[in-house]
């Protein structure tokens, strides 16, 4: 393929996208990474910080194929703001899962000295003899 032809289609990627499918675009991306020249990629950082919160918060129950991808991603890698929101979104979504359990273990261990309450008496009468009758000494 002529090398200019190349080039104008590189060119009119830049100017319009949207004119582009995915795939089109993923093509053009690997001929101007082939012969230099520059390509205009989308980002997604917010998307992608947003997902990764989600998917480090819910401990990696995302499915991974949902993570957002721009366009020419394959071809170039994620650019320095993705990486950067992505990284972010983990951290914070770690906080937000370690938060979480801790709040989650602060209420079982409120609840623990009823529930063991409950059980030290289940066991001293388990019939509700002593309930009943009186205490007769079952133990």
């Amino acid at each position: 393929m002529n090398p200019e032809v190349i080039v104008n289609l590189i060119h009119e990627y830049n100017l319009n996208p949207q004119r582009y499918s995915d795939e089109e675009a993923e093509v053009i991306a690997t001929l101007a990474r082939a012969i230099g020249v520059d390509f205009r990629r989308e980002s997604k950082a917010g998307r992608k910080g947003l997902f990764d919160l989600i998917d480090t918060a819910a401990l990696g129950m995302v499915p991974n194929e949902w993570r957002p991808t721009s366009r020419g991603e394959s071809v170039f890698g994620e650019t320095g703001m993705e990486k950067f929101t992505g990284g972010a979104g983990s951290l914070l979504g770690l906080a937000t899962g370690i938060g979480g359990a801790y709040k989650i273990g602060r209420g079982i261990m409120g609840q623990a000295p009823r529930v063991a309450e409950a059980a030290k008496s289940a066991y001293r009468d388990p019939f509700g003899i002593g309930r009943a009758v009186g205490n007769i000494g079952f133990y």
